[in-house]
């Protein structure tokens, strides 16, 4: 081949790989590194009300991808920025019941949530002086959500008479939990 047949035929072909799976980002936006999702997420109008803090609650139903993670996505960092945002897929919440029993269901999320959210308060408590931020602090080191502290560390593996020992083996109520962030809030 001549370079000028070379040169005719590259003429026309892309500069990139239009196959290239990186090209258009990731398919859900939950694996999408943030940097790169924001710079590609654009805000139509119909989704502001999604985006707007203060909406205490908006409940978003569509078709699998047709943006409801993205959406979602965008408003925790928004909202992030200012308070506190939690970002959960619902399978990392949801409670280990069966059976059919809505109550037991109901109780089950309940505790779910505020467990996260009690996670949450914990892993930004910075010192722990009372018996309630130091429940939320092992609350968020037994959730994976913050370093388990040396002291409690070391404690949870001595076994020696005469010293107290940590009881690891809590079961928390959604009561428990909204009782310590109750406490917590004031």
């Amino acid at each position: 081949m001549t370079s000028k047949q070379h040169r005719e035929k590259t003429k026309f072909m892309p500069m990139f790989d239009l196959s290239d799976p990186k090209l258009f980002g990731n398919d859900a936006a939950d694996d999408e590194p943030e940097d790169i999702f924001r710079s590609y997420f654009y805000q139509r109008n119909d989704v502001s009300f999604f985006l707007d803090s203060n909406n205490p609650l908006a409940v978003i139903r569509a078709f699998r991808g047709e943006g409801k993670s993205a959406i979602l996505k965008k408003a925790h960092m928004d909202i992030r920025e200012t308070g506190m945002a939690i970002y959960s897929k619902g399978p990392n919440l949801s409670p280990d019941v069966t059976g059919t029993n809505h109550d037991k269901w109901m109780r089950g999320w309940k505790t779910s949530i505020y467990n996260r959210i009690a996670a949450e308060v914990g892993q930004k408590t910075n010192v722990a002086l009372s018996p309630d931020s130091m429940e939320l602090v092992r609350i968020a080191e037994e959730g994976g959500f913050r370093k388990t502290g040396l002291i409690t560390y070391i404690a949870s593996r001595v076994k020696a008479d005469g010293i107290l020992q940590i009881n690891n083996d809590v079961t928390r109520t959604a009561n428990f939990a909204e009782n310590v962030l109750q406490r917590a809030k004031k």
